[in-house]
């Protein structure tokens, strides 16, 4: 369990603490974010009060995408969460019953690397 966002550059959704929750489980998911990694290319449940850590060593980032857009790797539109790592993400109440979709915008890391997962918040 965490309780702090080491990420304070990301837009205000991703900067809530689910401290105040009723029922906030608190749990980490974390994530080796490389090249085909183990957890990249599914969709993971998340639970709000969780925190997704993307966690990398290299010239990687975190960027979001439109569900749309997740297969083809487009990121237009989406917001890029950081480019050092680590980067968390902490899961609240507005991100219930959405699924919450993540890449990486270097070169094809997202396209031919599979550097590309979702969270579906249940």
């Amino acid at each position: 369990a965490t309780d702090t966002f080491v990420l304070t550059t990301a837009p205000t959704r991703f900067q809530q603490d689910a401290g105040g929750v009723c029922g906030a489980r608190r749990n980490t998911l974390n994530i080796a974010w490389t090249l085909n990694c183990e957890l990249c290319l599914s969709i993971h449940p998340v639970y709000v009060g969780d925190t997704v850590t993307f966690e990398w060593t290299g010239f990687h980032n975190v960027h979001t995408l439109d569900a749309g857009k997740y297969e083809n790797c487009s990121f237009a539109g989406g917001t890029n969460l950081g480019g050092s790592s680590p980067v968390s993400v902490v899961i609240t109440e507005s991100d219930v019953g959405n699924t919450l979709y993540f890449g990486c915008t270097v070169s094809t890391h997202c396209s031919a690397g599979g550097m590309r997962g979702g969270l579906k918040v249940l």
